[in-house]
């Protein structure tokens, strides 16, 4: 009865294995935010005291290394975020007269195109200038932070052109796995996760730009809707402040 011989059962066995594989595979990724909130609920939500007592050992023996690389006292007054889409980075900046760059995370997901975020499901990496607003440590893609889309220039655009239901819920985020947000793996998370407590959410923020505009410049006006165009010119304004000084030898 449970034979399969060549040609009977033998193919749709293999398809339905393939089938509840895949299923699997999806579940265990994406289906995160359904069966990790209902493990904290049913083990315990932890807190942030927890989370950041517990990566204090490794996570702050990073950034104080970062720091004392650059001449930079820890934890930085202000940290700003800079994501590239086109590179998948994010890079990290204390900020300064001049600012310091103190390390560069690598996107471990993507989704979407260059452009900004227009509406929910459009599968867009916001891009912009963004307060980061909420640690979250009892994220479905281990620990999180929120970032502040939409801010007032998307609202602003959004209203000129009718558009409503903008979306939310962005975050950067661990794993490697996402939809509109910026997952940078579990331990690069969790170091983020530690930089921004110490150094307090009201001192940290994050621009998002589809290339770098400090190596290429801002495409023509003629080659974009004007909104864009806007947009890009004053990200382009604040990301001057980023650039890495080169030491000439000798010097």
């Amino acid at each position: 009865m449970f034979f399969m011989g060549p040609g009977t059962l033998r193919p749709k066995f293999l398809g339905g294995l393939l089938l509840l594989l895949t299923v699997g595979a999806m579940v265990s990724v994406f289906g995160r935010s359904y069966w990790v909130p209902l493990y904290y609920r049913l083990m315990g939500s932890r807190n942030i005291a927890d989370v950041i007592a517990e990566l204090e050992p490794r996570a702050g023996a990073v950034w104080r290394d970062h720091c004392a690389q650059q001449g930079v006292a820890f934890p930085p007054k202000s940290v700003t975020l800079v994501c590239i889409k086109e590179d998948k980075m994010i890079e990290v900046w204390a900020d300064g007269a001049p600012a310091h760059k103190l390390a560069t995370l690598a996107l471990t997901a993507y989704s979407g195109k260059p452009g900004p975020k227009l509406r929910e499901g459009d599968l867009q990496i916001p891009e912009g200038i963004y307060p980061l607003t909420v640690l979250n440590p009892n994220s479905s893609f281990h620990l999180s932070i929120r970032v502040g889309y939409p801010n007032a220039f998307d609202k602003s655009w959004a209203r000129e052109e009718g558009r409503t239901n903008l979306g939310g819920d962005i975050y950067i985020h661990g794993k490697s796995a996402s939809v509109g947000c910026m997952a940078i793996g579990d331990a690069a998370i969790e170091e983020l996760f530690y930089l921004a407590h110490a150094v307090g959410l009201a001192n940290t923020r994050i621009m998002v730009i589809p290339n770098d505009f400090r190596k290429t410049g801002v495409p023509d006006a003629q080659s974009m809707p004007a909104k864009v165009h806007e947009l890009y010119g004053t990200i382009e304004a604040e990301l001057n402040a980023y650039r890495e000084t080169v030491v000439k030898e000798g010097t």
